[in-house]
Formats: structure tokens, sequence, C-alpha cells
């Protein structure tokens, strides 16, 4: 293995043979790591591969960003504001798990269970937060079946769950909860 290194977005440097072995958050993409998420653990066989993660996080003056109009009659006049809250955590487990039920045939599930907050602080005239931030999914989950044939041709089926979220830091306008089945037929090439 020779010395070369990626870099993710958030400055991590990982080994390049790491990209390749798949054990990425379902979240956010990151690698996997010691140094990342304090490890976490891994089961292989040859039927069965499963990751689990569980992290925590504590965050001291988090970043927060919200919008504002200049001028109350003109809607195009808006803006972005950046404040810091007082603190804030994080903390949840994610896990992958893939199971091979007959040659061609596998199952798998990736699912993320997510707690946040962020303190309250004050912004204009008003006190925000003191609940979860925005864009923070209580629960993620993707589960699937999909069926290989020899010749390439191959079948999946997908449910996927996204718990409700606050749009935005500001406001307490809240997602639905949803959820999307999907299925596809294709065909691989080598």
């Amino acid at each position: 293995m020779e010395n070369s290194f990626r870099e993710d977005p958030w400055g991590n440097k990982y080994h390049e043979y790491h990209s390749s072995e798949g054990v990425l958050c379902n979240s956010c993409s990151r690698v996997i790591s010691e140094k990342i998420t304090q490890g976490g653990f891994k089961f292989e066989d040859e039927s069965r591969n499963l990751l689990l993660s569980i992290f925590y996080m504590h965050r001291d003056n988090p970043q927060v960003r919200l919008s504002y109009q200049l001028v109350p009659a003109d809607p195009a006049s808006f803006d972005f504001y950046t404040i810091n809250a007082n603190s804030g955590y994080s903390y949840g487990v994610e896990s992958q798990l893939k199971l091979t039920i007959f040659k061609g045939l596998y199952f798998y599930d990736n699912f993320s269970i997510l707690k946040s907050y962020i303190s309250e602080y004050q912004f204009l005239d008003s006190t925000i937060g003191d609940r979860e931030p925005a864009h923070a999914p209580g629960l993620m989950s993707s589960a699937g079946l999909e069926y290989s044939l020899n010749s390439g041709l191959y079948f999946k089926l997908d449910h996927n769950y996204l718990s409700s979220f606050y749009f935005e830091d500001q406001f307490d306008i809240k997602s639905e909860p949803r959820q999307v089945i999907n299925s596809t037929v294709g065909f691989k090439r080598n």
C-alpha cells in the first residue's frame, strides 16, 4: 500500500485505500475512522456485513445562519446573518447492514438515530433556539432488497424514511415525515 492520502470536505485526511472500502457515514459521507467517529464496530463474514458507530459531539458557540428582511415591504430585500448560540450537542448511532440471503440476493439496511440540541440565543428582538437545529432529522433509514442475475440484469426494491425536521433555525415550521418506495430494473456491465 502506498502512502497516498485524500482529504474530505471537513479537512480530515484519510488513506486512499479506505475510499474503496465503502465505510462511509450515511448522513455526511465522511469516512468512518477512529479520529472522526471514535472507531465503531465492524463485523464481516461471507454473508454478513455490519458497521455500527456511536457518536457524541459537544459544541461551544456553534454558528447558526439566519435570514432577515432589510425593508419590511420589499420581499426581495433579504440577507443572511451568521450568529453564535451558546452551546449545542449531537449524539446518536449509525448503522449499515448487508446480508446475503443467497448468491445474487441481498438485503441491506442503513439507519441513523440523531438527538441534537442548540441553546437559545438572541436575534434582532427575538429569543430563538432551545430546540433541535434545522435540518437535523431524528431518524433516517434506507432498506431494500437487490437481486442480480449472472447476465448483469438486476432488480432492486428500496424503502427510504426520513422523520420530520425544522426547515430553518429561526422559524418553527417543520417538515412532515416522509417515506419513498423505489423499484429499479437495470443492467450492470463489468
